[in-house]
């Protein structure tokens, strides 16, 4: 457990790509591209990603765009990137609970158009900005560094958006 297992790749390679990998597991790692590209990339239905690290991205540290996948679990991760931390485009009903995101870039982005009923909570977004344009998005007990704005169909309620 814990921590000590590092993945990560060569300049120009993503660390970890889980594009298709329907009802994969992913737990208990570091994924460090070595400030090459993005950390986690790929997503496929029913996936977790749970207490994983994502460090020294120079792109996401987790980013999926595609119409697919459906059912996402992100818990108790931390992605420390020097670019973008969670990017989400094109999946729908994903959770993400529990996380600590410092990015210097954009630390939550949910892209116009597919995502939907997406529900995040008790998450840590420090430093950076947010972008988020989901349809019927929940977001509730989040602590936010900074302003933040929601789809006017999001749910938005009890989080602490202050400076930090």
């Amino acid at each position: 457990g814990g921590w000590g297992t590092v993945v990560g790749q060569g300049a120009g390679d993503n660390a970890l790509n889980m594009a298709g990998a329907a009802d994969a597991i992913v737990e208990n790692i570091v994924v460090d591209p070595n400030n090459t590209n993005n950390g986690i990339i790929g997503a496929s239905n029913r996936m977790i990603v749970r207490l994983v690290k994502a460090q020294d991205t120079n792109g996401n540290s987790y980013q999926f765009s595609s119409s697919v996948p459906v059912g996402i679990l992100i818990l108790g991760c931390a992605f420390l990137g020097n670019s973008n931390g969670l990017y989400l485009s094109g999946g729908n009903r994903c959770r993400v609970v529990g996380t600590y995101n410092q990015n210097s870039g954009v630390n939550l982005q949910i892209i116009d158009g597919s995502p939907a009923d997406n529900v995040l909570t008790g998450n840590v977004f420090q430093d950076g900005s947010y972008s988020t344009s989901g349809a019927n998005d929940v977001y509730v007990g989040n602590r936010i560094d900074g302003g933040f704005s929601a789809a006017a169909s999001a749910t938005y309620a009890a989080n602490d958006v202050e400076a930090f």
